[in-house]
C-alpha cells in the first residue's frame, strides 16, 4: 500500500459494503485505521528497501516518538523533524540512506 492509496481511503466514504453487507465506520475510527496503515507501510517499506548497513532506531515513549538513521560506520542523523509524524521521519530516513548510497556510488564512479 503507497501513500496514494491511504489517501483514497482517507477519503472514502464512512460506509462500505463488503459481502452485501453495510459498515459504518465514524470519521475518527476511519482516521486512525489509516494513521496505523501509514506505520506499517513506513516499517514495511524500511525493511524492503533500506540500503544494506543502514538501520532505523525508534524511541518512543507516552507521548513522543522520534527516529534516527545510523549509517554503517555508525553515524546518526537525527530524523526527528515532526514528533507528531513518525512515518514521516521513517520514510525521510530511507529516502536520506537511499540518497547517500547513490552519492557513494557516484563518487567511486
Amino acid at each position: 500500500m503507497n501513500k496514494e492509496q491511504l489517501d483514497a481511503i482517507a477519503n472514502r466514504k464512512t460506509t462500505c459494503h463488503p459481502f452485501g453487507e453495510t459498515v459504518s465506520l465514524s470519521r475518527a475510527e476511519r482516521d486512525q485505521l489509516v494513521a496505523m496503515a501509514r506505520y506499517a507501510v513506513a516499517i514495511d517499506r524500511a525493511a524492503t528497501e533500506l540500503p544494506i548497513g543502514y538501520y532505523i532506531e525508534l524511541s518512543i515513549e507516552c507521548g513522543y516518538g522520534g527516529a534516527r538513521l545510523i549509517d554503517p560506520d555508525g553515524e546518526p542523523t537525527e530524523l526527528d523533524w515532526d514528533e507528531r509524524d513518525l512515518p514521516a521521519e521513517i520514510n525521510a530516513g530511507i529516502d536520506a540512506a537511499m540518497a547517500a548510497e547513490i552519492g557513494k556510488n557516484m563518487e567511486e564512479m
